[in-house]
């Protein structure tokens, strides 16, 4: 029988891991919701960028771009799930450093089924090594991810921090910056907040180099991740496809052009007054309210800058209030426990009952067996392993055990004992031995498995059956030091 076999139907089922957020929303003016799933994506008119929308690259997943737009470029992974998002420049019309902050190295790649002038910034919301070979346990339910990782044109990754305190315990090595926070309802009631930025390689001097300014930069509130963004700075040009320069509202706000989610803050001042610390606004950015709105004008500006933000979770109610401070003296609860983590964390264990040599590994003494026919339990790991000995199919009673049917689901979570009850139905063949009879028979039985997630351990295990050779009075010619029943 088979008491982990949960991994194969189970639904989203994973160990408890952060939640990266609940969504992915391009623009802060846009407001863009992009599409979590192929499905979703399909249905609002994106399309694969390779052309096939079932092609999975190792590196990139399956990509869909909407209409012309390069960024965003969205990842999805085998499952059809949001898994990341990719930055693309195209060098004909944004050239490379030093004329932006952008370089053919470090971060940036052509990736496969891209013509070679364009570049891409990826960031991955879930494992990258699944890509394509993701399964339904690797899915993170109603989160889209558990990470926020860089990719590196080395094949490897930087960790971006979830939680605020890892990015201070970084500074100033990392190159990381404070910057200002933004809250909610500040420009009018209802406006969405920002939370409190962290850049990179700029926002710490007044002299900062544009061009050395790192592209990614990070929002937190209370503490943790709520957003990302993009900063790219190119002199005298837009980050948008085919370079096209920002118009401009009657009041005199930048507009990106058509569909595309980048933005422009108009100057050096305006940054500094809602996302950096005072006196620390490059004076290397270009003054977009001296700029006559043509391209010719645009070619005597410096740099440019374009931005693009991502929210991650709910930005209507950003306080900007300083995460709360942690007890030295009183350790932090744990993270609430759903019924999915919990049996997330059996599958996790990979339980496999014919691997004796494990079973102090997922069982201890409070573990019990019991057939519930017979009644008495076998309690802890010496004498669980003693009964599973006798009805695997190494067992000299059996010459071969078949799996015909099984099917696993979730029958019970205990909130406050931290467990969960996986119910297992199974419909096998037995061919008995010569000590067993050699019978030839087939039989159903279910098994109900606690899994105590904090310990990591089995609970117990119910069995219920309709044999009586398993079910019933141990046979005569397996003796056991205690005088009982089966269990």
């Amino acid at each position: 029988m088979s008491l982990a076999a949960a991994a194969l139907l189970l639904p989203a089922l994973t160990a408890a891991v952060p939640s990266l957020g609940d969504r992915l929303v391009a623009g802060y003016a846009k407001q863009w919701s992009l599409p979590l799933t192929v499905s979703k994506a399909t249905e609002a008119g994106w399309t694969a960028a390779t052309g096939d929308s079932t092609a999975c690259d190792v590196v990139s997943g399956r990509r869909f771009r909407f209409g012309e737009l390069l960024t965003p470029t969205l990842i999805f992974d085998a499952m059809g799930s949001l898994a990341g998002v990719q930055i693309v420049v195209n060098e004909t019309t944004y050239p490379s450093y030093p004329q932006s902050n952008w370089r053919p190295s470090g971060w940036w790649f052509t990736a496969t089924g891209d013509p070679p002038e364009l570049s891409s910034l990826a960031l991955h919301f879930k494992d990258p090594a699944k890509l394509c070979s993701a399964e339904a346990v690797d899915e993170a339910g109603s989160s889209i991810g558990d990470r926020l990782w860089l990719r590196l044109t080395s094949d490897d990754f930087e960790q971006l921090p979830l939680i605020e305190e890892e990015v201070q315990a970084g500074m100033p090595d990392s190159g990381w910056n404070l910057g200002r926070c933004l809250p909610s309802n500040v420009f009018y009631p209802g406006s969405l907040g920002m939370g409190l930025h962290y850049w990179r390689h700029v926002g710490r001097t007044t002299t900062s180099a544009c061009e050395d300014a790192g592209p990614v930069f990070l929002m937190y509130e209370h503490g943790v991740l709520v957003g990302f963004g993009i900063l790219l700075f190119g002199t005298g040009r837009a980050a948008t496809v085919g370079g096209v320069l920002p118009s401009f509202s009657p009041s005199g706000a930048p507009i990106a052009p058509g569909d595309s989610a980048f933005e422009f803050p108009r100057s050096a001042a305006f940054l500094e007054r809602a996302f950096l610390t005072p006196g620390t606004a490059p004076t290397c950015m270009a003054d977009l309210t001296k700029w006559d709105g043509t391209t010719a004008g645009a070619a005597n500006l410096s740099f440019i800058a374009s931005t693009m933000h991502f929210a991650l979770s709910d930005m209507s109610a950003i306080t900007c209030a300083p995460a709360p401070p942690r007890s030295p003296s009183a350790p932090s609860p744990p993270p609430p426990l759903t019924a999915y983590e919990c049996a997330g964390g059996l599958i996790a264990a990979r339980l496999n009952v014919r691997k004796f040599e494990l079973y102090d590994t997922w069982f201890d003494d409070n573990s019990s067996m019991t057939l519930v026919q017979a009644g008495a339990p076998y309690q802890g790991v010496d004498e669980i392993k003693e009964y599973m000995k006798f009805i695997l199919p190494f067992s000299p009673y059996i010459s071969a055990n078949g799996l015909l049917h099984g099917e696993e689901s979730i029958v019970k979570f205990d909130e406050e004992k931290r467990s969960c009850v996986i119910l297992s139905l199974a419909h096998n063949r037995f061919q008995m031995s010569e000590m067993g009879g050699n019978e030839l028979f087939e039989t159903a039985w279910f098994n109900t498995v606690e899994w105590r997630f904090d310990d990591q351990k089995v609970g117990r295990i119910d069995i219920f059956c309709t044999l009586p050779s398993f079910c019933g009075p141990r046979p005569t010619a397996q003796p056991r030091a205690t005088e009982r029943k089966l269990l």
